[in-house]
């Protein structure tokens, strides 16, 4: 029997034709053969990441902490039960900021396939108050001002803001309360400063500010040299003014003395 399992069965089927008996032989399929068909066409390889439908759970909002994005696995609408870093690993699942981000998910041991997925973390509404007052703690609803103005002088300078709580009768402190970037500027122009609430404070506002153009040293020396040529000209002009004065009150005596001797 072990020998017919591994060959074809040769079967011996007789009929009558014309007759006389006449032997038919028939072909019949090995079992092993048949064991080793292949999977109906048409059915999905349920280890494949790439064969489900990978989605995110619940929507990130903007906390200023870093978030960790969540997904399942679906399949024909039905949730697979896959267990992070047993059956698959994500990379790019993390953020902080508002934004759009892609993460990737990669089968691992009994699972294969590859997947990315976006995600979104939303912005967060402006806090309220119970009463409808904005929430004081928040710099984007505080008052904001340029502290100097700067005029380039070819070195780098610092525009600093005031931050005024008018309800709370308060002026915010720079390194305590909020900090500062893109405000250090050498040339003359237009720039952006950012300021970002922390500790007890949080937002994100920006400030325009200006650097102004200063004097240029060529004309300060042109200056200096007009200021020269006036003072030498006026000296010069006194000078001779007062040569012609002594000339004039010389004559004045010689005619004096014409008159008396006469």
């Amino acid at each position: 029997m072990k020998k017919l399992n591994t060959f074809a069965k040769l079967g011996l089927a007789t009929t009558m034709a014309f007759g006389s008996m006449v032997p038919v032989m028939t072909m019949m399929t090995p079992i092993h053969a048949q064991e080793e068909e292949s999977q109906p066409a048409g059915m999905i390889d349920t280890h494949n990441i790439e064969n489900m439908d990978i989605q995110c759970v619940g929507q990130l909002v903007y906390t200023g902490a870093p978030q960790e994005q969540q997904i399942k696995f679906m399949i024909n609408n039905k949730k697979q039960k896959l267990t992070k870093d047993v059956d698959y690993t994500v990379d790019g699942n993390i953020a902080t900021e508002a934004g759009t981000y892609t993460m990737t998910i990669r089968g691992i041991n009994d699972f294969h396939g590859e997947a990315s997925v976006s995600f979104t973390i939303a912005e967060a509404a402006k806090p309220v108050k119970p009463d409808g007052m904005w929430d004081t703690h928040n710099i984007e609803n505080l008052k904001v001002g340029l502290a100097n103005q700067l005029v380039a002088n070819g070195t780098n300078q610092a525009q600093k803001i005031v931050i005024t709580c008018e309800k709370e009768n308060l002026v915010l402190e720079e390194g305590v309360d909020y900090t500062l970037t893109n405000n250090v500027a050498s040339q003359a122009g237009n720039y952006t400063l950012t300021a970002k609430g922390i500790n007890n404070y949080h937002g994100t506002i920006q400030v325009n500010y200006t650097v102004l153009q200063g004097e240029k040293k060529d004309d300060k020396k042109d200056d200096k040299k007009d200021d020269v040529h006036t003072g030498v000209s006026t000296g010069m002009a006194a000078a001779f003014g007062t040569m012609v004065l002594a000339a004039l009150a010389g004559m004045g005596c010689v005619f004096a003395r014409k008159n008396t001797k006469e």
